[in-house]
């Protein structure tokens, strides 16, 4: 690493006794798809949608990720697949709720039923006529997961309700099809509530790592690709350029972080001033004050990077147009 400020950073950080304070309280919502029709549905994961959003009983809805969103966001990504596009928001969800009621949705369970980090935030919902018939989807990603959580002894993943499967691509459902809306609401609400909300950090974890890429750039500022890479790298986390590419376009897409041209540079800024994580500091650091580093890379900028302080006023005069730079 060139930069001697950065190099020091990293080597002041001990992530082994670090920890995520704080997790992203986003819920995917996998399942059928939409109609968006008023008095039809082509889901059951439609109807729940459409009940949460009417009855605005549980905060939890707000913080919903549906799929059609999956779509817009990996359009404008740097990913080049959607499975690991899905796996990335599922490691960055406080949950993941899958509705086993399409080819889609059923792949996607699939997938995420042998993600180690997702497995212990994944809720899915089974069609009573495939927990009875024992159907594929019955033996095999459903009795996997509720045999790994009594092995880990964690709460059944597995819930079973009942609605009319659609036969035909044609058929559709009404909102009384599915009557036990509420009671999904109030599990749903139960996991998260009984869910961990700190963790040692893991880095082999890609949520975590995603948070730590936002706190960092609280800390620098402003960043390119290549200086997360190079940071990175030399806090021993492994990644290849083009990873961090790929999730610094989801913590675009998810309003994390922002992305800003300057000259012939792309540079990335924290969105939001909150840390999710609670960094620790080896004995022998500068300082363990952010703050502290954060104005130390300010200053650095300004003595040797006239570019990029120049980016960072520039960015910060934007943000407030009335020229007050706090």
């Amino acid at each position: 690493m060139k930069d001697q400020i950065y190099k020091e950073l990293a080597l002041s950080i001990d992530l082994e006794k670090s920890r995520i304070s704080k997790f992203p309280s986003l819920i995917f919502l996998c399942g059928g798809p939409f109609k968006n029709n008023d008095n039809e549905f082509k889901s059951c994961r439609e109807i729940f949608f459409r009940h949460i959003s009417e009855t605005q009983k549980f905060e939890f809805r707000k913080n919903i990720i549906l799929a059609e969103d999956i779509f817009n966001y990996f359009s404008h990504s740097s990913y080049t697949d959607l499975i690991t596009f899905e796996e990335d928001i599922a490691e960055l969800s406080a949950l993941t709720v899958v509705f086993s009621e399409s080819p889609g949705a059923i792949a996607e369970l699939g997938t995420f039923a042998v993600l180690k980090q997702v497995q212990e935030r994944l809720l899915v919902i089974i069609n009573e006529e495939d927990a009875e018939q024992e159907s594929f989807i019955w033996r095999g990603p459903a009795l996997y997961l509720k045999n790994k959580a009594k092995e880990n002894d964690k709460d059944d993943p597995i819930s079973i309700y009942k609605w009319p499967k659609l036969k035909n691509d044609d058929d559709l459902l009404k909102k009384s099809d599915f009557s036990d809306a509420d009671d999904l609401s109030e599990l749903i609400q139960k996991v998260l509530d009984n869910t961990p909300k700190t963790s040692l950090f893991n880095k082999d974890h890609a949520g975590h790592v995603m948070l730590l890429i936002v706190d960092l750039l609280n800390i620098l500022k402003l960043a390119t690709v290549d200086e997360m890479h190079a940071i990175l790298n030399s806090l021993g986390i492994e990644c290849k350029h083009k990873t961090i590419q790929q999730k610094l376009s989801l913590l675009c897409s998810l309003k994390y972080v922002r992305r800003k041209p300057y000259r012939h540079n792309t540079f990335y800024l924290a969105n939001i001033d909150d840390l999710w994580l609670s960094l620790a500091f080896k004995k022998d650091a500068r300082t363990n004050d952010l703050y502290r580093w954060s104005a130390m890379f300010a200053d650095y900028y300004n003595e040797e990077n006239k570019q990029k302080s120049r980016a960072l006023r520039s960015f910060m005069t934007a943000n407030n147009p009335n020229g007050n730079q706090t």
